[in-house]
């Protein structure tokens, strides 16, 4: 499985305290609680779980029988696992060719499954590795990007439509065993779209895809509602990794893809155990914080953990020689923390049978049994403590999502609110459990002397009835304040063009007339109309967007209305960079949503609020070929594309005067110029004689993003009978190019002892 491959650490106290505040630990068997945690239930019984995760390599023709079928579902439901996540055999042979002595032993899984009250999650696909071996019909050199963007087609369909054909055949499937449609089968507890979309960097051999959040958004919604369309019946997930934030420049910014509504529970490993702060596990063994854990929480959703097996670093010697104590010790820190902190379920890695005829030689060791008392005494223990009933009881049912939706009341006056259906009078019962989909219509009513002046949170604005759909925990804010208090409207214009606010009742016409008294919890609305030659950009302070702005008087406000000139041509700076130059382009008219930049027809990656009226804020990521070159740049507002004044030009790295032309080995070298870029590429010394290179081990890679300075420090490698003491050519490279250092560097020889 993937581990974590980064010490970086952040720190999101804000989001913490929150997370603290919102979810709390309840037994499955409980009544749900008023005011509430996201998740699981059967029927109307909140469900939380151990559970265990099976690998893809036990439907092997040599590790596979029945009775070990049943044996290890056995051994999971009385070792407290109720859930079972099961990577699926290779049925695709080819594209819309499946393997039906494969499937029917995964009819056989489902009905065993079926008849030990365990509930099964099946996996469409294991993104990185399936589709990184070439013998897989989904293979491609950069994994998933294959199946997410490639436009290649393969008997006339692309492999993002051969792979809906995949999960049309396994949702529609009858079973052989007992004829239950997939669709149809309650054993089945969730669809994972793919395990794994995003891997660490070193386990992408050809580079890692080439997919934007965008993209693996677009596909991941696409998927999920296309599964749903199918079958109304289960929930729809995909598992992920630590590695997918990282990959997506270590801000919150993945959790966009991750928590889509169409996606009903968070699910991601735990590669380095980071749920118990400082703990020290996973691939570089560092200790990272329970924050990326943490993070999971705030889409709102339940969420799932899968803690990888790590225990001593990944070291084999570690795992395999302590029959599992160190790991038993580890899950037992790891798996109470899990759910302290407000999670629904803890699946853990690897479970199997000692019935198995055979057992790959890299799973020997990393494979839990019912044999394994230690690890039995774990799952057993905490399997009581959050299951304390053992549910599921049979015969099982379709597993739902459960969410709170919890009113709250604002503003100087009284009033009610009730729910259809009931369950809402706030008033006193201002909390409801709701399942995932349900509709609830919430009405309010001022009590005499107050009046009622809006809503907000849910999605809701307004003084009507609000609707409310149940795809996360929400907070609805009904606002209610006294009659007769009076406060001040003041509009301020800003920007380079010019307009008129108006405001509905009358009193603002601005112009002129930019401030007018209303009544407490009266509702105005303000109308902008940009004047000849100007676009109006849209609200600031008190709204936002370009429609009407529609306040409610409940305090001194102001609100801002932005006017921009119409024929100010865009113009960027700086004319040239390379990949993670920061361009800004200014001029009008580029409206509030946000379009593209085009340099030479490639996109830019627009930044994260960097999308205005009048200035756009945008990076290369993927560089417009070729270098030196002045490309057209163009901005495309409404699908309409604005050339820009000016052209960009692609620049190679450039190498200053090396500071240190010679050194000896571990001696740290600092190396300057310009266009190393944002992300890390090589330094090598390169012998032209031999034509052979040897790769420098660089500890700091740095590029100012809007000027391209950059530095780099490598360190000094030793010298080898392959490459020894001696000058050779100094380069570095990135993906726009290869610069050489104009003097040559002496690999000094190791100094006598």
């Amino acid at each position: 499985m993937n581990r974590l491959f980064s010490k970086k650490k952040r720190y999101f106290l804000l989001s913490f305290l929150l997370v603290l505040s919102m979810f709390f630990l309840r037994p499955a068997g409980e009544a749900a609680a008023t005011g509430t945690t996201p998740g699981f239930a059967i029927g109307s019984t909140p469900f939380r779980f151990l559970g265990g995760f099976l690998p893809g390599w036990h439907w092997g023709l040599e590790y596979w029988s029945e009775a070990a079928d049943h044996d290890l579902i056995a051994s999971a439901r009385a070792s407290g696992m109720t859930v079972i996540h099961i990577m699926l055999p290779q049925f695709e042979t080819s594209l819309g060719s499946y393997d039906e002595a494969k499937l029917q032993k995964l009819d056989h899984f489902l009905d065993a499954a079926y008849n030990a009250n365990v509930y099964v999650m099946p996996s469409f696909i294991q993104a990185y590795s399936e589709t990184l071996d070439a013998m897989n019909p989904y293979y491609h050199a950069r994994s998933i990007e294959g199946i997410i963007k490639d436009p290649t087609l393969h008997g006339g369909l692309t492999l993002r439509e051969h792979f809906r054909n995949r999960i049309a055949a396994l949702v529609n499937r009858t079973n052989t065993v007992n004829g239950r449609q997939y669709k149809n089968d309650p054993t089945i507890m969730a669809w994972i779209v793919c395990d794994e979309p995003i891997s660490a960097p070193f386990n992408y051999p050809n580079g890692a895809p080439q997919v934007t959040l965008e993209e693996l958004t677009d596909w991941f919604q696409e998927t999920a509602s296309y599964i749903k369309s199918l079958d109304s019946n289960h929930l729809v997930t995909v598992w992920s990794q630590p590695a997918i934030q990282a990959f997506f420049g270590w801000t919150l910014d993945y959790l966009q893809a991750l928590g889509i509504p169409e996606f009903d529970f968070m699910y991601t490993e735990d590669a380095d155990l980071g749920i118990v702060a400082g703990s020290v596990q996973g691939y570089n063994c560092t200790g990272q914080t329970p924050q990326y854990m943490l993070d999971q929480f705030l889409p709102g959703k339940p969420v799932a953990f899968h803690p990888a097996f790590t225990s001593g670093c990944w070291d084999t010697n570690v795992i395999c020689t302590d029959n599992f104590a160190t790991q038993a010790g580890n899950l037992s820190l790891a798996i109470p923390e899990y759910f302290e902190v407000g999670g629904n379920a803890v699946l853990i890695e690897n479970w199997g049978t000692d019935l198995y005829s055979a057992v790959p030689g890299w799973a020997q060791c990393r494979e839990y049994t019912d044999s394994v008392a230690s690890i039995v005494n774990v799952t057993q223990t905490n399997s009581e403590l959050v299951n304390p009933e053992g549910y599921p009881a049979g015969p099982l049912q379709f597993v739902n999502v459960i969410y709170g939706l919890n009113v709250s009341k604002s503003g100087s006056g009284s009033g009610t609110v009730t729910s259809n259906p009931t369950g809402i009078s706030c008033g006193t019962q201002c909390s409801k459990v709701l399942s995932r989909g349900n509709v609830i219509n919430l009405t309010a009513q001022s009590s005499a002397g107050s009046v009622f002046t809006g809503w907000s949170g849910g999605g809701c604005s307004g003084t009507g009835t609000c609707e409310v759909t149940m795809n996360a925990e929400i907070t609805v804010t009904a606002a209610f304040n006294l009659i007769g208090s009076i406060h001040e409207l003041s509009v301020e214009k800003s920007g380079s063009g010019s307009g008129t606010v108006t405001s509905n009742p009358a009193g603002i016409s601005c112009g002129s007339d930019c401030t007018q008294a209303y009544s407490e919890g009266q509702s105005v609305t303000l109308t902008a109309a940009a004047d000849p030659g100007s676009i109006f950009g849209g609200w600031s302070d008190g709204c936002s967007g370009t429609g009407s702005c529609e306040v409610t008087m409940n305090a001194y406000t102001i609100v801002t209305a932005i006017f921009a000139l119409t024929n100010v041509s865009p113009e960027i700076s700086p004319n040239e960079g390379t990949i993670g130059t920061q361009i800004i382009i200014t001029g009008s008219g580029f409206g509030t949503k946000k379009g593209k930049v085009l340099i030479n027809g490639i996109p830019a990656k627009i930044a994260k609020d960097g999308w205005g009226l009048t200035q756009i804020t945008c990076s290369i990521n993927k560089p417009p070929f070729p270098v030196d070159t002045g490309h057209p740049v163009s901005v495309v507002v409404n699908k309409v594309p604005i050339p820009v004044d000016g052209t960009f030009t692609l620049k190679a790295p450039v190498v200053d005067d090396l500071l240190d032309s010679s050194g000896v080995y571990s001696e740290p070298i600092r190396i300057t110029g310009l266009f190393f870029g944002a992300k890390k590429g090589k330094a090598y010394l390169y012998d032209p004689a031999t034509e052979k290179k040897k790769n420098l081990k660089v500890t700091d890679w740095k590029m100012l993003e809007s000027t391209g300075v950059s530095e780099l420090t490598f360190v000094v490698p030793k010298p080898s009978k392959a490459f020894p003491a001696g000058t050779y050519q100094l380069k570095v490279f990135n993906k726009v190019g290869t610069a050489t250092a104009s003097t040559n560097f002496t690999l000094k020889p190791l100094p006598l002892p």
